[in-house]
């Protein structure tokens, strides 16, 4: 094969490898690949994390849970989660708008509200 062949070929995949990375890497939120990192300080009911869970789910998200105490030595960590958290928030301002956490709260009071009625069937 002659090299300006060779050249052609190689500038050709390198396009394609180029084209696909930086189509990759447009800021874009993607809705399957959101992770909520959520720190929970001190006892939190587990029907509470649950109902969080299945709000976050019905919004597209996936959660993620650190569990800190109650004299908060691990503060460190919701510093960390709020900067995680980031790319999250943008997403649910874009597709909820800003009051999306009143929308949450009322999603998260629903799911609370069922799993306590099957838990007292």
């Amino acid at each position: 094969m002659p090299m300006k062949t060779k050249n052609i070929y190689f500038a050709f995949f390198l396009l394609i490898f180029m084209n696909t990375s930086f189509s990759q890497n447009n800021n874009e939120p993607v809705k399957d690949s959101l992770t909520w990192y959520i720190y929970i300080g001190g006892k939190t009911s587990s029907q509470y994390i649950e109902a969080k869970t299945i709000a976050a789910k019905q919004c597209g998200l996936k959660t993620n849970y650190f569990y800190g105490d109650c004299v908060g030595t691990f503060d460190y960590k919701k510093a960390e989660f709020d900067r995680k958290n980031e790319l999250v928030y943008a997403y649910l301002v874009k597709n909820y708008g800003v009051d999306w956490a009143t929308d949450f709260q009322e999603q998260l009071q629903i799911a609370l509200e069922k799993l306590t009625s099957i838990e007292n069937e």
